[in-house]
């Protein structure tokens, strides 16, 4: 065989195995945060919930928009289902659960009983007079209300035990979702799961 072809041939095998033996290149998985649905609250009498930003309630029926002219609404439980209602609109449901009030953007943000939450509301009946305000964002976002209101996050001395209670409580929330497959939430906002206070209690130090 002519010496030329035997260089190039060797070369080629070479090449060949060099090519097999290196690692293809490392993908780097992107990360998605789960997301967690908090009960905020079980009502038996009206409540209002007002908006920072527009907001969409959607149902089985109709989209309506919140938050321009329409900056709070009423709603109050029903036999059977839920009236909701402010000066623009009257809207009764009888059972067609749930219903989801959902913001145009990631940063529109709703307040409930003096606190504001990001993320969306959804309505679910709990009884035949009662019904479940539930607050559904992502589960990065719910701890950055949680840490804050379970351990003094304003210090930076106490930013170890800041990061303790962060991981705590996310492994805590992680649990929770994975129980909660046939519930219409996965925990609680209050201690009987963890605090959670929404936005209106953030911190630098508990965000970090």
């Amino acid at each position: 065989m002519n010496s030329k072809i035997i260089s190039a041939t060797i070369a080629a095998i070479l090449y060949l195995t060099l090519i097999a033996c290196t690692p293809p290149p490392k993908i780097e998985a992107e990360t998605v945060s789960p997301s967690v649905r908090v009960l905020l609250a079980t009502i038996h009498q009206p409540e209002t919930i007002s908006f920072k930003q527009t907001f969409f309630l959607i149902s089985e029926e109709a989209r309506y928009e919140f938050g321009q002219k329409n900056r709070s609404l009423v709603i109050n439980p029903v036999v059977d289902g839920v009236h909701i209602y402010n000066e623009n609109r009257n809207l009764l449901y009888r059972s067609h659960f749930p219903i989801i009030l959902e913001p145009d953007n990631p940063a529109g943000l709703f307040v409930f009983r003096g606190n504001e939450f990001a993320g969306k509301i959804i309505i679910n009946q709990a009884s035949d007079t009662s019904i479940h305000i539930i607050n559904q964002l992502p589960l990065e976002e719910y701890l950055k209300g949680v840490v804050p209101a379970e351990i003094f996050s304003t210090d930076s001395k106490y930013f170890q035990a800041i990061k303790a209670q962060a991981i705590c409580a996310r492994t805590y929330a992680m649990l929770k979702i994975e129980n909660s497959v046939n519930r219409s939430f996965d925990l609680s906002g209050d201690v009987s799961d963890q605090v959670y206070a929404g936005f209106s209690r953030h911190t630098s130090l508990a965000d970090r």
